[in-house]
């Protein structure tokens, strides 16, 4: 009897849980289930909104998120050196 492998279309893709990679996914589960023992103890709903926030900016469609597209934002405006280069025209 011949079996019949099925494997995905691109083989290099990371691993994705529903619409998370697999390290955010731990990340917003772990934050989840953090933020539900504050709020029991302390009644704070601040680390749910936070987790809430950080699992809709990593919701990934085409290897694609806001927060990364943030991260770039702040990259190219904030933190690394434009390039800018001046020319002196000459004095007639």
């Amino acid at each position: 009897m011949q079996q019949q492998y099925l494997y995905p279309q691109n083989l290099k893709a990371e691993a994705n849980m529903w619409l998370w990679s697999m390290r955010d996914f731990t990340v917003v589960a772990v934050c989840a289930l953090l933020s539900v023992l504050v709020l029991s103890t302390t009644k704070s709903p601040i680390p749910m909104a936070v987790a809430a926030v950080y699992g809709f900016l990593t919701i990934r469609l085409d290897d694609q998120c806001i927060l990364d597209f943030i991260s770039w934002a702040v990259r190219y405006f904030l933190t690394t050196q434009q390039e800018f280069r001046w020319r002196c025209r000459r004095a007639q």
